[in-house]
């Protein structure tokens, strides 16, 4: 072997070690944020709005369903809305409350969707379809898909609707729809 072909092997041999220590670092970073998102709780800190305070950032009522990280309803101390343990669990619910009634309900543009979410009985359901379809970006009547790409900018309008302010991040959205 050439002394050359002895350089470019260690050279290689190098560039593996630094890209497989690179990789070990951004997969124990990205654990590092994952369980830092899966810690936020706002739960009973009165300087936030209701929902948040329940880490519901969607104002989901209480309901029979058996949401992940829900607290028992003994243990609620709202007694109108869910609370769950993290808020990452509350915006996992919305995520899986709009992606069911999309596919399930098919419920799959915004006006459908906040007639049943936002009822006129407790709402001012178009005003408030309007405000979501203008603050997402998304047609009042254009038909949804229950994908990252519709549910994120919808999620993040209704739960700013709900709380008078952005109420839900980029990164724990995404975490909440990887959960879900």
């Amino acid at each position: 072997m050439k002394a050359s072909q002895g350089t470019v092997i260690v050279v290689a041999l190098v560039g593996l070690l630094l890209l497989f220590s690179n990789t070990a670092t951004a997969t124990t970073m990205d654990a590092m944020e994952r369980n830092r998102l899966m810690a936020v709780n706002y739960l009973g800190k009165a300087s936030y709005p209701r929902g948040m305070r329940n880490n519901n950032p969607g104002n989901l009522r209480i309901s029979s369903s058996n949401w992940k990280g829900k607290i028992p309803a003994a243990q609620n101390t709202d007694k109108a809305f869910e609370q769950f343990e993290y808020y990452v669990w509350g915006v996992r619910a919305m995520i899986v409350l709009l992606r069911n009634y999309i596919n399930r309900d098919g419920l799959n543009t915004i006006r459908k969707i906040m007639a049943k979410y936002a009822p006129p009985s407790e709402n001012h359901t178009d005003k408030y379809a309007k405000w979501v379809a203008q603050k997402s970006g998304i047609g009042i009547d254009q038909p949804l898909v229950a994908n990252q790409q519709f549910l994120r900018p919808l999620v993040k309008a209704m739960a700013h609707y709900e709380n008078g302010q952005d109420a839900v991040e980029d990164d724990v959205f995404t975490l909440a729809y990887v959960m879900s």
